[in-house]
């Protein structure tokens, strides 16, 4: 009887053995359902704006929106495209369809033709545009509307939060015909580390509006014309504005009642219009800013 076993078993436990092994071999060597190869050798199709290249679709950090007079290319390649009306929706669900801890919406060269405006209400998003050629990073993307109060062209803000952080908006034009503002940061939200970087203001109420405050940010290569108030700030802290152009504003650049701490504005140019206030803030709060430098002040105002 045990020499019969063992004869059974040496035919039986050699191939069961192969088979096992085969199994957790393939297993082993199949990738993670949740990874997802992005690279050169991706069948992911690449994102193509202006000739370069920006993105993989799929990827889910960064999503890219075409604008309806853009390339062809930049239109085959988008995930969203606009049709030349109500643009903000096609970019709203590009930042909607982001997580909640950020990514980046990129858009194309092209016009933007708004009808209400963008809401962005989570961490760590950039909105960049794309940047042509000029001393001032004058951008190729456009938004085009005439929204007027009490809405703007870009909300900062989550409601129940009091922190909002990690907002980068870069390389493009505001182009408001009506009188709402430019960029809000929300009344309820303390806005940090965050960067307006190469933004050009035509137009608006407000170039920045900021009800709380504005802390540890840089707002930097930025250009307003006819416009009410450059910034128009409830408070900052060791923020920096540095490289702004201001042309025909009626009530000044920097307008502020709240509390200035290490506050640095350097290399403004200013050729204002009207009131000619290039700050207009009370002198308990000028005391507490670590830099004011005002390279060119030009006025015709008559007060």
């Amino acid at each position: 009887m045990l020499k019969r076993f063992l004869t059974y078993s040496s035919r039986i436990v050699p191939p069961v053995l192969i088979a096992i092994f085969g199994i957790v071999f393939l297993v082993r060597a199949s990738p993670s359902a949740t990874t997802t190869n992005v690279g050169e050798n991706s069948t992911t199709p690449s994102v193509i704006i202006s000739g370069s290249l920006q993105a993989k679709t799929g990827r889910a950090a960064t999503l890219v929106v075409a604008a309806s007079n853009g390339t062809q290319s930049s239109k085959e390649q988008a995930d969203f495209v606009a049709d030349g009306r109500d643009d903000q929706v096609e970019i709203q669900a590009a930042i909607d369809a982001l997580s909640s801890s950020g990514g980046t919406v990129q858009l194309s060269e092209g016009t933007f033709n708004l009808s209400s405006g963008i809401v962005i209400s989570s961490d760590g998003l950039t909105l960049k545009g794309q940047a042509g050629q000029g001393g001032n990073k004058a951008p190729g993307t456009y938004f085009e509307t005439a929204i007027d109060q009490p809405n703007s062209v870009i909300t900062v803000n989550d409601i129940g939060r009091e922190v909002q952080a990690g907002i980068t908006l870069e390389d493009f034009w505001i182009r408001n015909w009506g009188n709402g503002d430019g960029i809000v940061f929300g009344p309820d939200s303390a806005i940090f580390d965050s960067r307006i970087e190469g933004v050009n203001f035509l137009g608006n109420a407000y170039h920045l509006q900021s009800a709380y405050s504005f802390h540890s940010s840089v707002a930097t290569d930025i250009s307003i014309t006819n416009t009410g108030i450059g910034f128009s700030l409830g408070g900052s802290k060791r923020s920096v504005f540095s490289n702004i152009m201001a042309n025909d504003l009626f009530d000044g650049i920097f307008d502020t009642q709240g509390t200035l701490e290490e506050l640095v504005i350097t290399g403004v140019v200013a050729d204002l219009n009207h009131h000619g206030q290039v700050l207009k803030m009370p002198a308990s709060a000028l005391k507490r800013c670590q830099k004011i430098k005002i390279n060119t002040f030009r006025s015709s105002a008559t007060r």
